[in-house]
């Protein structure tokens, strides 16, 4: 269902379908509680439907892995943590037993299945976005065209920093990690950061209709915010804390890795040691630090030169430009693409 109103456009499901998602949640929590098993059709039936949810809800998408495992870990060509192995190493593994694979049929899949590792923790996750009577609304355009905050955050030692652009106005922290949290993984420090600064300006209502770019020089917050998930469980807690705020339907959230250099550039990397002369603090602009607008080629035009350098193959390689994405790409050739990142998506598509 689609709601447009003051501008906005959001999509939701129907009340009743969105009791019968969390009916059928809460019914695969009780029948691992009750049995340590779960029945493979029923499982198979559920499953389809809170597919058919994540095609609005698309933030539930990663937390379906656990349900996906879960049905196929009966099958061969699983590693231990019940992922599919590769062609590669499943290749290896027949190897090494001399033999040939053999993959099983659909139809001898067992009436009960048992739940893989990550089951639990995806269960707790979809039970958390699924919070309340009313069926959530998403929002796919917001009122305010190009109202986007950006936020850098980052720890150094016992130091942590982090700064969100909203709008003209600058928000900022930094101090010292208590001996709990340092005891804790740098990767949980700094993107903790993140997640509480961004609570604290929703709770005060600066960030309704806002779409927010967090830049973290942290490559394993980046993985786990897109998977969902990590087999860290503090990580863990604060991606669905992430995944929350969007199901509470006002903003709209991308997690962005960048480098570590462009993080001291920025003067966050600074500021978790209590400098705040740099950057961003002396009034430069987040952007210029960030130049999501900018395709590779135009950060580094030597870029292109060193690629054309080593190609060899007898037709040339061709440079797309913004105005050949939709047309020239159809066209038989080899062709190099460079869109910024703002624009990447539209470029695939």
């Amino acid at each position: 269902m689609v709601n447009s109103e003051v501008g906005r456009v959001k999509v939701l499901v129907s009340k009743e379908n969105w009791v019968k998602g969390k009916t059928m949640i809460d019914s695969i929590q009780r029948e691992l509680d009750d049995r340590g098993s779960l029945d493979h059709k029923t499982l198979e039936r559920e499953r389809g439907f809170l597919i058919y949810l994540s095609r609005i809800y698309r933030t539930m998408k990663p937390y379906l892995k656990g349900i996906h495992q879960t049905l196929d870990s009966w099958r061969k060509g699983r590693d231990k943590k019940e992922w599919k192995l590769s062609r590669r190493e499943l290749m290896a593994v027949i190897g090494d037993k001399g033999g040939e694979y053999d993959p099983i049929p659909d139809a001898d899949a067992p009436s009960r299945v048992k739940p893989v590792i990550r089951l639990h923790n995806d269960l707790k996750a979809l039970r958390v976005l699924f919070e309340g009577d009313e069926p959530k609304q998403i929002p796919i355009r917001l009122a305010n065209t190009g109202l986007v905050g950006y936020g850098l955050g980052d720890a150094s030692g016992n130091g942590f920093g982090g700064v969100f652009q909203i709008g003209n106005t600058l928000h900022f922290q930094y101090g010292q990690w208590s001996s709990e949290i340092l005891e804790k993984s740098s990767n949980y420090q700094e993107l903790r950061k993140l997640v509480e600064i961004l609570e604290g300006l929703y709770v005060k209502r600066k960030l309704s209709n806002y779409e927010i770019f967090l830049l973290t020089d942290n490559i394993v917050a980046d993985y786990a915010f897109y998977k969902g998930s990590s087999s860290s469980k503090h990580l863990f807690e604060l991606i669905l804390r992430l995944r929350r705020l969007e199901m509470e339907g006002s903003l709209i959230i991308h997690l962005i890795h960048i480098s570590g250099k462009r993080m001291i550039d920025s003067g966050v990397d600074g500021l978790s040691r209590g400098d705040i002369t740099k950057g961003v603090m002396r009034g430069d602009d987040i952007l210029s630090f960030v130049p999501l607008n900018l395709g590779v080629d135009e950060r580094s035009p030597a870029v292109i030169e060193w690629v054309q350098s080593w190609w060899t193959r007898e037709h040339p390689l061709h440079h797309m430009s913004h105005n050949d994405w939709c047309d020239k790409s159809l066209d038989k050739g080899n062709y190099i693409w460079t869109p910024p990142p703002t624009a990447a998506d539209a470029a695939i598509e």
